[in-house]
């Protein structure tokens, strides 16, 4: 995604502003910007579905993302929050590749995307 004014790239002063990138150890750092990309995402849009594969995870910088569960009559029900403390994507850190839940934008998005990738890389 090329930066806009309102989409800039990613810097290391903006992966600070999610807790977890701001944990990382700084010898990776230049990896998780080059990798990295900031998307922004509307009111309500999906990241990920339910059983659909994850390709990639976000570390909301400025932004709130809802984890939702659907009952078996069609109903949502929001079981969990993510914000700057956290990431999307929390499955694949036990070796799933999908989850049960839909990950929806909350609010006005703007979020740090990774790609699926291998700790070889």
């Amino acid at each position: 995604m090329a930066a806009t004014a309102d989409v800039p790239y990613l810097t290391a002063g903006i992966i600070q502003r999610n807790t977890i990138l701001r944990g990382i150890d700084a010898s990776i750092t230049s990896r998780v910007l080059r990798e990295g990309s900031i998307v922004r995402l509307a009111v309500r849009q999906q990241r990920y579905r339910p059983e659909q594969l994850i390709n990639e995870v976000y570390f909301p910088l400025k932004s709130v993302v809802s984890i939702v569960s659907r009952m078996k009559d069609g109903q949502q029900i929001e079981i969990g929050k993510i914000g700057r403390e956290g990431m999307s994507g929390f499955p694949l850190l036990f070796g799933a590749s999908s989850t049960a839940n839909d990950c929806i934008a909350r609010c006005l998005a703007r979020l740090s995307s990774y790609p699926q990738i291998s700790s070889a890389s």
